[in-house]
């Protein structure tokens, strides 16, 4: 399960394991500034210490001459968990990363996500000042923060999104895609268990990857790589799961592929319409860094 070093008290649900027992889900409750941005501090409960060596993934982009054309700002990634304060702009990324995609992604679903699977989905945020570039903003159709004690112009931008739920089997399925019709009920306190079993389930040991989306105008730069990369070294040193799951399309899987997946076969999931693809990530343990390099030259085989 997802952990937090928060000395706040975390609102709980339970949904029963195959053995009867109860499991607590911790989510993330309404509060008043949901619709506010907030606090870098804010951003991230805890810091571990593989993710300040996981921040060198972002190194190699930001020396790309193409990627410094294509990003006319100041490089300087912060990769942190979503919060519900995210949800309509990973709504928006995701409509411009996928325009032409039928995905079934909808706010509920995505802020269900978000507050419930807590610390699973993550947003590669970085600071610009819009001064001058203003028309790139308006283009890329990014949705921007302001920040506390800084000009108009100087804006917090999320340019890519990860959003993830926990799965008890190894690989993505219809159940896992769905979530409870009663969540909202279930956030407020007026119901105590999920009216299906399906979502988010806290004592899978599968992370389920529902969505990578990467902002247009920043794609086929490595940025989406170095972020899926720091990603799932965050997830083994911190131990959370066993193994990194999701579907795509047969056009995709050379992608994962090269980002250390296994092309496990065609999917049986029927929530998406189309032909889809098993993708297993295999995470060596939290002791472990993982070898990107032997990754990178295992993939060439492919």
């Amino acid at each position: 399960m997802a952990v937090t070093n928060s000395s706040e008290a975390v609102p709980t649900t339970c949904i029963a394991s195959p053995a009867g027992c109860l499991i607590p889900i911790p989510f993330l409750p309404v509060i008043a500034n949901d619709t506010v941005d907030i606090d870098d501090e804010e951003m991230e409960v805890d810091t571990i210490g593989f993710d300040r060596i996981a921040q060198f993934y972002f190194y190699g982009v930001c020396r790309s001459e193409e990627f410094l054309s294509a990003f006319p700002f100041c490089f300087n990634p912060k990769l942190a968990f979503l919060k519900p304060q995210h949800v309509v702009t990973a709504i928006e990324l995701e409509q411009v990363a996928f325009q032409h995609s039928v995905r079934g992604f909808c706010s509920p679903l995505v802020e269900y996500r978000v507050r419930f699977s807590y610390n699973l989905s993550f947003g590669l945020f970085n600071i610009c000042d819009m001064t001058e570039r203003k028309d790139w903003w308006m283009v890329t159709k990014v949705r921007g923060w302001n920040i506390d004690g800084c000009p108009e112009d100087v804006r917090r931008l999320m340019f890519v999104h990860i959003i993830a739920t926990l799965g008890c089997s190894p690989v993505v399925t219809d159940e896992d895609m769905d979530y409870p019709k009663n969540w909202l009920k279930m956030l407020h306190g007026d119901e105590s268990s999920p009216s299906e079993l399906v979502g988010h389930r806290p004592d899978g040991r599968t992370v389920c990857i529902h969505s990578i989306a990467v902002c247009p105008r920043l794609q086929g730069l490595g940025l989406g790589t170095a972020t899926l990369k720091s990603y799932v070294q965050r997830l083994n040193s911190a131990g959370l799961a066993d193994r990194v799951a999701l579907i795509c399309r047969k056009s995709e899987t050379r992608f994962f592929q090269k980002c250390g997946f296994r092309n496990i076969g065609r999917s049986d999931t029927k929530t998406l319409p189309g032909e889809f693809y098993n993708m297993v990530f295999d995470l060596p343990g939290r002791k472990d860094f993982i070898d990107w390099n032997q990754i990178e030259k295992d993939a060439q085989q492919y």
